[in-house]
């Protein structure tokens, strides 16, 4: 069989188109990142037939069997799935000279034919240009993406999503897809962050001395295929909040270092309610960078003024705009401490969220019984008793706190100590206070140092406490330790004595006769009692000797006959309660009193 020159060879991997040889076409197309080329594809078409050769082919036999054969090379060279990719194209021959490596074969297709003389054939195969450093400096991927979005939404925080993904292109001549992998991730790895950000100019500012926060990064991997993304979201604050005046300059900065503030304000103000609320909702948003740790994330969160923050809009709410609302309310600062406070932390996702609701209810900034965020809420009330002219002043009410259950049971123990110390010094005298208005006219008088009961009731599950006191302005020793005194003085006086002597003649008569007495036994009787300023044995023994000297004192001051006796003495003492009761009876010689009665003679 003889040879056909062919000065032009085609080659696919190892094998060699057969003569005649396949028209080429070349066509090219960039792949652009950043505006600049990042590769070049390169897309070949073979045009060509299988044909018998006179010259080179044994015309005889079957030409179907021989084209057929023809055709099953080509099939096998550039069929078979995956693994006739990634070889070499070359054309050599004629003074022209062309490679291209590892394509991909992308088509093979045979026309229709009766196999009788020669059949058609297309092939398409690409391939890169590695004029580009394809392999080495752009790691061998394709289709790559390197976009950054940016987005405002007019609450002072720009949103930027950056997206990175690519396919890689297998370079080690086999099926090998981790390859491909490999410089996919490569690729998406080297771009990743903001060191390669695209500035928009769109944005008020789009990158203030504070760096971006990055907010999440999800990754796309799929290694049968070869590829790999990420996807990076980041925010940061302008400055728009330097540029305000009145009520809204000077707002605490929204983001300090890699840390980054995003709130809400909603303000609820009822028809016919008493207060106002306002609630800030937000979020403190940590650089899931490693350099950011949580301890700083937590410390930021700390120092932020959120009181500052949500004062200023009320005010601003209550004011207007300059300050030119008519009807608005009076409390010019939303009270200090919150209705309600709540936070979520998650360490994971680098955040803490938080939900706080003040509003201007003064009475815990302006109660006159108050200790920080706890105060006395009360009422009082007056009684006369006309018959004594004592007048008793009861003061009830709850003791209110804010904040957690735990922090309001605390609180309110230490305001309830307050109240309790001394006497109930604090509750006597806005007792008192209120006294000298409703009864100006009675400046002779004092309420007792000490209250004539108190009661206290606790409730922890809800987190309250009753208390009631009440105060008299009845008459009490001064300087003494006693919380409460009373006596009562009985005297039967010395009086002339008659007696009665039946008649003898008639049947119920007598005769009344004066005996004439110069003197008689008076009796008194001096009662004492009180209750002890606490329950300790020493001040019941205090209260004891106490009562006892009253008890003297007010017999010298009846006591002033002859022949003066102690006719029965009786003390009773409750420990349980602190009571004290001393009683004494005595008889004295005095002068008799005569009481005459002067009858007119009609």
């Amino acid at each position: 069989m003889g040879n056909y020159r062919q000065d032009v060879k085609v080659k696919y991997g190892d094998f060699e188109f057969p003569v005649p040889t396949p028209f080429i076409s070349k066509t090219f197309s960039n792949n652009y990142v950043g505006g600049d080329v990042f590769s070049t594809v390169v897309n070949i078409s073979l045009e060509g037939r299988i044909a018998l050769l006179p010259l080179r082919e044994d015309n005889a036999g079957n030409d179907y069997l021989k084209l057929s054969q023809k055709r099953d090379e080509i099939a096998q060279a550039f069929a078979g799935a995956l693994r006739k990719n990634y070889q070499d194209f070359s054309v050599i021959g004629h003074g022209t000279e062309f490679h291209l490596k590892n394509c991909t074969v992308e088509s093979l297709s045979f026309s229709d034919s009766n196999y009788s003389g020669f059949v058609d054939y297309s092939i398409s195969i690409v391939g890169y240009k590695s004029d580009k450093d394809f392999y080495l400096n752009n790691y061998g991927v394709v289709d790559p993406v390197d976009s950054w979005n940016y987005s405002e939404d007019g609450t002072g925080v720009v949103s930027v999503t950056h997206t990175i993904s690519a396919s890689g292109y297998n370079t080690d001549g086999t099926n090998n897809k981790l390859n491909a992998f490999l410089k996919a991730k490569a690729f998406v790895d080297s771009r990743k962050g903001v060191s390669l950000k695209v500035n928009q100019a769109l944005n008020k500012n789009v990158h203030p001395n504070s760096a971006l926060i990055l907010n999440s990064q999800n990754e796309t991997v799929d290694r049968l295929g070869g590829s790999y993304s990420i996807t990076e979201a980041y925010s940061f604050a302008t400055n728009e909040s330097s540029q305000t005046t009145g009520e809204e300059a000077n707002l605490p900065k929204m983001q300090t270092a890699k840390i980054l503030l995003t709130y809400d304000i909603s303000i609820d103000e009822q028809q016919g309610g008493n207060f106002i609320n306002m609630t800030l909702t937000g979020n403190v948003q940590g650089d899931k960078d490693s350099q950011t740790t949580w301890s700083e994330i937590k410390r930021d969160f700390k120092n932020r003024n959120f009181y500052d923050l949500i004062n200023k809009a009320y005010k601003r709410h209550i004011k207007g705009t300059g300050g030119t609302r008519t009807g608005g309310s009076t409390n010019l600062d939303l009270n200090r401490d919150p209705v309600s406070f709540s936070i979520s932390p998650n360490e994971d996702s680098r955040t803490i969220s938080f939900s706080i609701i003040y509003d201007n209810n003064q009475l815990f900034n302006n109660a006159k019984i108050k200790n920080g965020s706890s105060y006395f809420d009360y009422n009082v009330a007056f009684s006369h008793d006309n018959v004594t002219d004592i007048i008793t002043v009861n003061c009830s009410g709850i003791i209110a706190t804010r904040g957690a259950l735990e922090k309001i049971n605390r609180d309110n123990l230490i305001l309830l100590d307050l109240m309790l110390a001394n006497n109930s010094k604090l509750i006597r005298d806005e007792a008192q206070a209120m006294y000298n208005k409703m009864f100006p006219t009675r400046t002779q008088y004092v309420l007792a140092p000490r209250p004539l009961s108190i009661s206290v009731s606790k409730d922890d599950f809800n987190g309250e406490i009753t208390y009631e006191a009440s105060f008299s302005d009845k008459d009490f020793p001064e300087n003494s330790s006693l919380r409460d005194c009373d006596y009562s003085i009985s005297v039967v006086p010395a009086m002339q004595q008659y007696t009665s002597v039946p008649s003898c003649l008639r049947n119920g008569h007598y005769l009344i006769y004066d005996l004439k007495l110069k003197n008689s036994r008076e009796l008194v009787e001096v009662v004492t009692s009180a209750i002890a300023d606490d329950r300790s044995e020493t001040s019941f023994n205090n209260s004891e000797t106490e009562v006892i000297l009253i008890n003297d004192y007010l017999k010298d001051s009846f006591l002033d006959g002859e022949s003066k006796r102690l006719d029965g003495q009786n003390k009773v003492e409750n420990k349980d309660v602190s009571s004290i009761t001393y009683s004494r009876s005595f008889s004295q010689e005095k002068s008799v009193n005569t009481l005459e009665l002067n009858r007119l003679d009609t």
